[in-house]
């Protein structure tokens, strides 16, 4: 069982889905593997209250829900049991299926995830430094960053060691507030191998007909890093190899409760003062309802209970009546044939 403090995360979908972006639901249930349910799956019948509902006795934190409507995708990160709310649009995304088919990226396995993966945020701090984004755009931004960190398990690598890690996952964050995700899985690098050694292990398609002999493969050059966190881990005794999906999401609005609360903020939506007021006001009276609809549900259930248990009882009296009928009914009879035979003229 995993530890409490642990995070815990659903992944699932509401409503129909494109067949790419219904791929990103079973290949984030794989990234947040093992503090995740990779087999979740959302029946028709299912509300966000029922997810809500098994959350708190599963030890779940957050819930990744994904819908779809006529602007596109959307992506809700929950935090349970009361919140925030944050919605993003997915503006660009590849699924593990599709990079495995354009970069030959390795299908992953439960042995290469069965260890919770690194996350390492870049960029967060400097959104909207440049541009002069307002300050609520700003806190907006650092609230997703803390919401993101706080998915996945602390992982210190001073502690356990770099061979401890096994996966990262990068949410780099651009001056415009777009965010990124990518999923890496990380291979010890070999140890006193030559640059042109690793380049022959990291090229697939590397062209060698150009050399005269073998010894001339000391002569390649050591491949360059060519992102953010390949230059993080270029000093390290460690390889990234990308194995998806890959993301790119833009934050729509945040709210202070479970997808019914009041919005902190909205990309496209400012309000007045008096706006702000009213708002508050209608997510206070939907909060109130929504308690007193959870208290209706919680005395439905305990009747429901009380009911079988008192069916239960019931059933379990008529059966010992029936079994004590039987025993009376089966002693009369002996003794009737007892007296019977009692009765009967010797031969």
């Amino acid at each position: 069982m995993a530890d409490v403090d642990t995070p815990q995360t659903f992944v699932f979908k509401r409503g129909r889905l494109a067949h790419a972006a219904s791929l990103l639901v079973g290949n984030l249930q794989l990234v947040f593997y093992p503090n995740g349910y990779s087999r979740l799956k959302a029946r028709k019948s299912n509300t966000l209250r029922d997810f809500l509902a098994v959350a708190g006795s599963l030890g779940v934190t957050h819930l990744l829900v994904f819908t779809s409507s006529g602007e596109g995708t959307t992506l809700r990160i929950i935090k349970t049991p009361h919140g925030p709310t944050l919605t993003f649009r997915l503006v660009e995304y590849s699924s593990m299926q599709d990079l495995h088919a354009a970069q030959g990226a390795p299908v992953l396995t439960k042995r290469m995830i069965d260890s919770a993966p690194l996350c390492i945020m870049a960029g967060f701090g400097d959104v909207g430094k440049e541009t002069k984004r307002s300050s609520d755009e700003q806190k907006a931004i650092q609230l997703c960053a803390t919401t993101i960190k706080a998915m996945y398990p602390e992982v210190s690598v001073t502690t356990a060691g770099w061979r401890s890690v096994k996966r990262c996952v990068l949410y780099s964050a651009d001056k415009t507030g777009l965010i990124s995700f990518r999923h890496y899985l990380v291979r010890y690098r070999i140890a006193d191998a030559s640059g042109g050694l690793i380049s022959v292990f990291q090229e697939h398609n590397l062209a060698l007909g150009s050399l005269e002999s073998i010894k001339d493969i000391q002569t390649l050059q050591r491949p360059e890093p060519t992102d953010l966190l390949e230059c993080f881990f270029s000093d390290k005794p460690f390889q990234l190899i990308e194995v998806g999906p890959r993301m790119k999401l833009k934050l729509l609005k945040i709210e202070a409760g479970v997808s019914s609360g009041m919005v902190l903020y909205h990309a496209y939506v400012t309000k007045t003062a008096e706006q702000v007021a009213a708002s508050e006001l209608k997510a206070a009276i939907t909060r109130n309802r929504m308690e007193k609809e959870a208290r209706l549900d919680i005395r439905r259930r305990v009747r429901r209970l009380e009911e079988e248990s008192r069916n239960i009882a019931r059933t379990a009296t008529a059966r010992q009546q029936t079994a004590d009928n039987l025993a009376y009914y089966a002693a009369e009879r002996e003794a009737e044939l007892s007296e019977s035979l009692g009765d009967s003229p010797a031969t």
